[in-house]
């Protein structure tokens, strides 16, 4: 797929206006934005730009910058389109050294379920620190190849969400390459927002790692091989730990299915910096359409 000639700027895009105060015992904070359809998959925003325009309005309700994300768990209820969108956000509880928040996304004016994340957030706290997870075998991102493009550019397998990256990747294969075998389920793929989304300090703000976390289908593509029938794969979920900072713009996505059954596959993701720090680590659930195309 080649790339628009004005990438897309994520942090632009998912910014939020509050038009809503909390009220005691009231209405919950509303936030609205506009998020348009650069960052969608084949027909709607990939659920990690939802859950990450959603960690962001809580962010700016809590206003603790000493409160960082550390964890969200987002549950997708109903699809949510791009175009206007409204925020709902309640502050469960602020604390000293942790604060947690709930987060609704959903159409401007529509009674739909939309999708709700439930944050923690927290300030520095003393303890141990180590990482027993280990990297994989890959090569830095110079050294990896661009992913190979759909024969039919018109196919909906072409995200226009990738038209906003820089994709290399390693050891891994479309299901419409011939010529290899199947494997493990893991896909090994760097990435890199063609406008970096760097926060006020010049690290790669948090809100950022969960839309690369959310991209783990084509690790089922590895354990299938070639030929695999079409398939989507929409999140139930998403469950993203966001372990430390970086000021590396690439980002290795190491993506693993662990299960597939019954029309479900669960899968993880370690998200990896090029000095091999791992910078966050997200789960996920989805369930399979196979044999849609449209």
């Amino acid at each position: 797929m080649s790339p628009s000639t004005d990438p897309a700027d994520l942090l632009r895009d998912i910014a939020v206006e509050r038009v809503r105060e909390a009220a005691p015992a009231g209405p919950p904070a509303l936030y609205r934005c506009e998020l348009g359809g650069q960052w969608n998959a084949a027909f709607f925003p990939f659920g990690g730009v939802v859950s990450a325009l959603a960690v962001g309005a809580m962010r700016d309700e809590l206003a603790r910058p000493e409160h960082t994300p550390r964890t969200i768990h987002t549950t997708f209820c109903s699809p949510v389109a791009d175009g206007p969108l409204e925020v709902e956000v309640r502050v469960l509880r602020a604390g000293r050294g942790m604060s947690q928040l709930q987060a609704t996304v959903r159409a401007a004016g529509s009674d739909d379920a939309g999708a709700t994340t439930v944050g923690v957030f927290g300030a520095p706290r003393p303890g141990f620190a180590f990482t027993d997870a280990q990297p994989p075998r890959c090569p830095l991102p110079e050294d990896c190849t661009p992913p190979e493009p759909h024969p039919d550019p018109e196919t909906t397998w072409n995200a226009r969400f990738f038209e906003q990256l820089e994709v290399r990747q390693w050891g891994m294969h479309a299901s419409w390459e011939e010529g290899w075998e199947p494997g493990r389920a893991e896909s090994l793929r760097w990435m890199r927002y063609r406008v970096p989304p760097r926060a006020a300090d010049g690290s790669i703000d948090p809100l950022a790692y969960a839309p690369v976390c959310d991209t783990m289908p084509p690790s089922i593509i590895q354990a299938l091989g070639p030929g695999t029938p079409a398939f989507f794969a929409p999140s139930c979920d998403l469950d993203v730990h966001f372990l430390q900072p970086t000021r590396d713009e690439w980002l290795l996505v190491q993506a693993r299915t662990h299960h597939a059954g019954d029309g479900y596959a669960s899968a993880s993701i370690d998200l990896w910096d090029r000095d091999w720090r791992l910078v966050a680590r997200a789960t996920q659930l989805m369930y399979l359409r196979v044999g849609v195309t449209d």
